[in-house]
């Protein structure tokens, strides 16, 4: 029996009961609320990249964002990749018929993707570099 199962028995046994006591009225708002919480949870929606609405657009409500602060060079760096794709006019057009999909949020989703493919080692060698360069720079 899981947590929510003992929390729906109790409260469902506080009803039972007639009067109850202040303790035991504190006792019920607690579950009520440890009850509602826990279904809130179930039924929070989490979008997972397959899911595709009607449009062919993928949805983005409820989804948290993740702030990230990049340094200098990183920023520059994406940049520069953005302008090394977009001057690839034939593949683009190709590809996605046209440069409005290139900038860096999509290239940062693109990468996202391609992480399961990437070698956890090749991962934890970048991060240390990554690392090794920000004691340098301070």
């Amino acid at each position: 029996m899981d947590d929510a199962e003992k929390n729906q028995k109790s409260l469902d046994e506080l009803n039972a009961k007639g009067k109850l006591s202040g303790a035991e009225k504190g006792q019920k708002k607690a579950l009520e609320k440890a009850i509602k919480t826990a279904k809130a949870k179930q039924n929070r929606v989490v979008a997972s990249p397959e899911v595709v609405e009607k449009d062919g657009k993928q949805r983005t409500t409820g989804v948290s964002a993740k702030p990230i602060r990049l340094l200098r060079t990183e920023k520059t760096t994406l940049q520069n990749k953005v302008e090394s794709i977009k001057s690839d006019k034939a593949l683009i057009n190709e590809l996605l018929g046209g440069t409005r999909h290139i900038n860096e949020t999509k290239i940062i989703r693109a990468l996202i993707r391609m992480l399961p493919e990437i070698p956890d080692r090749a991962i934890v060698e970048t991060i240390r570099d990554t690392v090794k360069d920000d004691m340098f720079s301070r």
